[in-house]
């Protein structure tokens, strides 16, 4: 304060940041479950991924009626990742609630985030100021921190890395879109628009800052690259599990598996919704607290938080979750004062959000992860980098039969059969003919050590092969003198077998493991569903998962066919067809689950209709595949699943998601008597396919090899 000779500091590091735009690829498009691909490949160039946005240009009908939710943009992504030089490093599954649930708790009131669509909720007044109410025009800038951890939490830029921002629209629009309140009364004359709103993409844009160093610092990190120095990247990701089939009871338990050892809960955000999914008639960025009362979380031995917090919302008895919720940003962001969004009766109409802080101690799970890696590289074996020569076996003549031994005299037999222990010493001692055997044997092996010693000395010269296997292990082969002779003509090689017809799968995985089989295989795959696609790949390469399904679910047979039971199995982007396009049915998530998924998670109630009919149809639960024989109720998914989706009264009647899901299927009357006999059970309801799209899945999807072979 007293120094008025200190000069003033200029930060003259930056020379300047300029916004440039990244599109997508030529051939993408933003419809519903389209995947759109924004790569960003400058090797000279530095970028910031903190101050980088979505630009989005579209338009939504009956805008008079409808508005965008608040964040709806977000809720029209289904998944984003990123990726680094190839690397998916952070991902974020449903970004629209799982940004909508983080920015309650992290904007403040004033954000400025309404060029984003984010509005403050209401249940009285909603009109997002991106929309044109005239027109149903929109656009927006979409924060790529709002959607990914990496990009929030990691401030500093990025030096000669190559990105790729992936992001997959979600399969309806109907989350995107709100009621307007006030509605827009019409033009005079005119009258309201009637009909179903509906959302459509034209534009979508990454921009990003590049970062122009100055002259000093460009050199500090031109010195970094040339030391290749590592650089750390810290951050917190994000991750969404949703268990919307609740049961109706006044307790119930919820558990959830984390990813990792390395990647603990931090926060833990908590919100009920009722009846909002797949509804535009509803505001989907709204939560309801449907009379909770208390919430524990427990890993491992540990519980949070420690006491019970006993609510009651309709005597607004809240105020612990309202200051859990308000501590959020102190604890998350390390602010000294808060300025929370929503205000104590915004809170519990609008989000009423349960927020946990957990703490737990990472050093255990990091040092069992580097013993354990460490011990596995101890224990790799030593493979000889030396191709596998061939190995040749000179036929050699059967010896001669040892003469029988001499029978020992009658004397010797008698003391063979003794020994004498001294009492004075109480030491055991052999009898002179049992010594002077063990002396014979010891003489013998030595013998046969000298011969090996001497075989050793000659090496690889002429009466010694020695060669290594794949597994790294040598073999020693002595020829013997008789055959040493070079007028003996060379015997045939040992490995000289008749090799095996290959089939049409052979053939792919031969030309798979090449770059061009590599090249069409990724074409060949982007022909199906997005689900789908790792699913397939496994089946393809014969690779062994506990995740997938090998009793009930799909098979690839030698001619390269997908078969579900005896009928071949056939599908694309949007529909999966079943014995030459005679059933088609929409190629869900939850469909592809139960399909190939030996413990399917998630699915509705139509996608257990559909996979029912699949199963019956197909036979692929029957034994043998045959329709005259008895179930197949081997497995863990026949108990769990099938038991119940095979009764021919059981009906489906809630959507599942989760691990701990309560029963799915009401039993009817005869739930409780054992079944004596296996009917034959047939479809009451064929679904026809149309015949052209039957047509073009036999000819474009009939045989894995007939198509990847030949693109």
């Amino acid at each position: 304060m007293l120094d008025v000779q200190v000069a003033p500091d200029f930060d003259d590091s930056l020379t300047k940041i300029e916004f440039h735009p990244h599109e997508a690829y030529a051939s993408s498009r933003y419809g519903n479950s389209d995947e759109i691909r924004i790569p960003f490949s400058q090797a000279d160039t530095y970028v910031l991924l903190n101050k980088s946005y979505l630009y989005i240009e579209g338009k939504l009908t009956k805008s008079d009626r409808f508005t965008l939710a608040p964040n709806g943009l977000a809720h029209g992504i289904e998944d984003i990742k990123l990726l680094l030089n190839g690397e998916v490093v952070d991902q974020t599954h449903l970004p629209g609630i799982s940004s909508t649930m983080k920015g309650y708790c992290s904007f403040p009131r004033r954000n400025g985030m309404e060029s984003a669509g984010w509005v403050l909720p209401s249940t009285t007044q909603l009109v997002n100021p991106c929309v044109d109410s005239t027109t149903g025009q929109f656009s927006a800038c979409v924060p790529l921190a709002t959607l990914l951890g990496i990009a929030e939490d990691y401030k500093k830029i990025f030096i000669n890395v190559r990105m790729e921002l992936c992001i997959v629209r979600s399969t309806t629009n109907k989350d995107m879109i709100a009621p307007r309140l006030p509605e827009v009364d019409p033009p005079a004359g005119g009258s309201k628009t009637t009909g179903d709103p509906d959302v459509s993409i034209s534009k979508m844009i990454w921009y990003l800052p590049y970062v122009t160093p100055s002259d000093s610092e460009k050199i500090k990190l031109l010195n970094t690259l040339e030391r290749d120095m590592p650089i750390t990247v810290p951050f917190r990701s994000w991750s969404l599990a949703m268990y919307p089939t609740v049961p109706e009871h006044r307790e119930f338990t919820w558990s959830i598996k984390s990813s990792s050892e390395l990647e603990k809960p931090r926060f833990i955000l908590f919100m009920f919704q009722t009846d909002r999914q797949r509804d535009f008639a509803k505001n989907m960025s709204l939560f309801d607290h449907n009379n909770l009362t208390n919430l524990k979380v427990y890993i491992g031995s540990q519980e949070f938080p420690y006491s019970r917090m006993n609510l009651d919302f309709k005597k607004k008895r809240i105020s612990l979750l309202y200051r859990m919720y308000s501590e959020f940003q102190k604890s998350f962001y390390g602010k000294d004062w808060v300025e929370p969004m929503l205000d104590y009766d915004e809170f519990i109409s609008h989000a009423p959000i349960v927020v946990v802080q957990v703490t737990s101690n990472l050093a255990k799970a990091k040092t069992a992860v580097k013993k354990k890696y460490r011990l596995m590289r101890r224990q790799q074996p030593n493979v000889s980098p030396e191709p596998l020569k061939q190995i040749v076996v000179l036929p050699q003549p059967p010896p001669p039969p040892p003469p029988p031994p001499p029978p020992p005299p009658a004397h010797e037999k008698r003391k063979r059969t003794y020994a004498v222990v001294s009492r004075k010493d109480k030491r055991r001692r052999l009898s002179r003919p049992k010594q002077r055997e063990m002396e014979e044997e010891e003489e013998e092996e030595e013998k046969k050590e000298e011969e090996e010693a001497a075989v050793e000395e000659e090496g690889m010269t002429g009466d010694i092969y020695k060669e290594a296997d794949d597994d790294g292990y040598e073999t020693f082969m002595h020829v013997p003198a008789q055959h040493r002779s070079s007028s003996i003509p060379p015997p045939p090689p040992l490995f000289d077998r008749p090799s095996k017809p290959k089939t049409p799968r052979d053939r792919l995985l031969e030309a798979s493991r090449t770059p061009e089989g590599k090249t069409k295989m990724d074409e060949y795959f982007r022909n199906f569903n997005i689900y789908a696609r790792p699913y397939l790949r496994s089946l393809l390469k014969g690779e062994k998962s506990s995740l997938l399904d090998t009793v009930y679910g799909p098979k690839v047979n030698a001619d390269g066919r997908l078969t579900l039971g005896d009928k071949d199995l056939t599908m694309d982007r949007e529909n999966v067809y079943l014995d030459e396009g005679k059933l088609q049915f929409p190629a869900s998530e939850g469909l592809l689950n139960l399909l190939f998924l030996r413990e399917p998670t998630t699915y509705t109630a139509e996608d257990s209709a559909n996979y029912r009919d699949l199963v019956l149809r197909s036979h692929v639960a029957r034994q043998g595949y045959s329709a005259l024989r008895p179930w197949n109720t081997s497995g863990s998914k026949y108990r769990n699943l099938l038991k119940y989706l095979l009764k021919s009264d059981a009906v489906p009647t809630k959507d599942v998601v989760g691990e701990a899901s309560p029963t799915m299927y009401e039993e009817g009357r005869t739930a409780g008597r054992e079944e004596t006999s296996f009917p034959i059970v047939t479809l009451q309801l064929e679904r026809l396919a149309d015949p052209i799209a039957a047509d073009r899945t036999q000819r474009w999807f009939s045989s894995f090899s007939e198509n990847v072979l030949t693109s």
